[in-house]
């Protein structure tokens, strides 16, 4: 908490902690949800917490040493701003670290240096005993935090539909009052502007919904993240199921989120490979809504596949090889998918596995693609080149991301992360050949010159020593050097 200048006010009901600035508290708050995390999976049990932060005055009273002494609080904290932090932070989901809106803008401004942040606006919320209702935010990172609007409660709901349009109808009243009565109108027209844009931004698809004209029957959100969501839903055009990914409404009005989200569905269409989830229509947009259409994958991801079971090790395995096959025909259309991972395996109705999931690709005809600052990748399955520097992230980045996945295959369950930090040791503990540990081990070195120098080399070195069980006798399995 000293690190971050944070000074702990209350832990009666929850934890109050005071900072001078907002970035302060984003950054105390993110690196508690890391340690809570790594906690959670030490003790086997989830100890996730919510975050509300909150700028505005209050009144500190500072009791008395003696009082102090005989057992009160040192510090008492009153006022509005205490109130609205503690129903911000019930507000949020396990893990989630929500901001009202200027805490969330001053806190943004200030994160300089502060790599694989992002930043997402969830819309407006009233809450109970607030007239006004309040725009409400998410900081975090892919893979710690969920990146999602929170659902709303009894206390705290979400405005949207006709209740915005509502205040929208007020606002220009009010704007025609001032007109007639010569006064300037410039603060009600940016909040006319400020509602429209919430309108726009906030309004959710829902089962029922159609897209594309009359064609796209979404029928239930399947998958969601803090880039996009993912729905299934009929194409009545020829009858069959599909896939519609969705570009988050508030990501849509970044021009490099909405080119980056084209170019993997362009990507996708352009790798012609039975392994490569088929792109049924590219680039299309109604209402605001960009998204593209993908062929259905009966079987679904890869992880709900081994967490529930389905799958028996030596099946999920040759899933692995597989998906690494198709990696090495990417590599060679130049094509860099830097985000493997099982989620982002699909199966279809026999097991055969599908890669999607290509927001993240370099490909060397494209331009403007990669951010230095900024993470790509979901946190365990990056390579640290990834995560360090994404204009360094190439073959080898792929050569984890597949490691990782293998691992995950044969440990059957979500990897912790000391996956991470001691890669040599959990590998070990793993319950398969002892001929397949070095070549895990050398597919997810730290330093990118360590892996195997292509995703086929290390597929060959696995399949090998799976074929021939780890014998150490026989003349065509090649020893492995393990990284250091």
């Amino acid at each position: 908490m000293r690190d971050h200048e944070g000074q702990e006010a209350d832990r009666t009901d929850g934890f109050l902690v005071l900072f001078d600035r907002p970035i302060n508290a984003v950054r105390y708050a993110l690196a508690f949800h890391q340690a809570m995390r790594i906690l959670s999976e030490e003790v086997a049990i989830d100890l996730g917490f919510r975050v509300g932060i909150h700028l505005g005055e209050a009144v500190l009273i500072v009791t008395p040493a003696a009082d102090v002494a005989g057992g009160a609080k040192p510090l008492e904290v009153e006022g509005l701003a205490k109130q609205i932090a503690a129903r911000i932070m019930s507000l949020a989901l396990a893990g989630q670290t929500l901001l009202t809106r200027a805490a969330f803008m001053l806190a943004r401004r200030a994160a300089v240096g502060d790599e694989g942040l992002q930043w997402l606006a969830h819309g407006r919320y009233l809450l109970k005993g607030v007239t006004e209702p309040l725009e409400v935010y998410e900081v975090g990172r892919e893979g710690l935090s969920p990146l999602a609007p929170p659902p709303g409660s009894e206390k705290i709901k979400p405005v949207v539909g006709r209740e915005m349009s509502a205040m929208l109808a007020e606002a220009y009243r009010r704007k025609e009052l001032l007109a007639n009565a010569g006064q300037s109108t410039r603060a009600v027209e940016e909040e006319i502007l400020s509602l429209r844009r919430e309108i726009r931004r906030g309004r959710q698809l829902r089962p029922g919904d159609m897209l594309h004209g009359d064609r796209f029957l979404l029928i239930e959100q399947i998958g969601s993240g803090g880039y996009a969501i993912v729905w299934k839903a009929v194409d009545l055009k020829s009858g069959g199921d599909v896939a519609v990914k969705v570009l988050r409404g508030d990501r849509a009005q970044d021009p490099r989120a909405s080119e980056r989200f084209s170019r993997g569905a362009r990507k996708m269409a352009e790798l012609q490979h039975p392994g490569v989830v088929r792109v049924v229509e590219t680039a299309l947009e109604d209402d605001g809504w960009q998204f593209f259409v993908m062929a259905w994958a009966e079987g679904g991801d890869f992880r709900q596949a081994v967490l529930g079971q389905r799958i028996p090790i030596d099946e999920r395995l040759r899933i692995v090889l597989a998906i690494g096959k198709v990696l090495e025909y990417a590599h060679t259309a130049a094509v860099i998918h830097r985000d493997v991972k099982p989620a982002n395996i699909l199966l279809d109705g026999n097991n055969q596995p599908l890669l999607t999931d290509f927001d993240l690709v370099w490909a060397a005809d494209t331009t403007g693609g990669t951010r230095t600052a900024g993470m790509l990748g979901t946190f365990l399955y990056a390579a640290p080149e990834a995560l360090d520097n994404p204009k360094e992230a190439g073959v080898a980045a792929d050569v984890y991301s597949l490691g990782m996945t293998a691992i995950f295959a044969i440990c059957g369950r979500d990897l912790p992360t000391r996956v991470i930090r001691d890669a040599k040791r959990f590998i070990a503990e793993l319950k398969c050949s002892e001929a397949v540990k070095p070549v895990l081990l050398k597919a997810v070195a730290w330093e990118a010159r360590e892996r195997f120098a292509s995703v086929g080399a290390f597929c060959a070195q696995l399949r090998r020593v799976l074929e021939h069980d780890g014998e150490p006798n026989r003349p065509d399995v090649v020893p492995i050097a393990t990284p250091q």
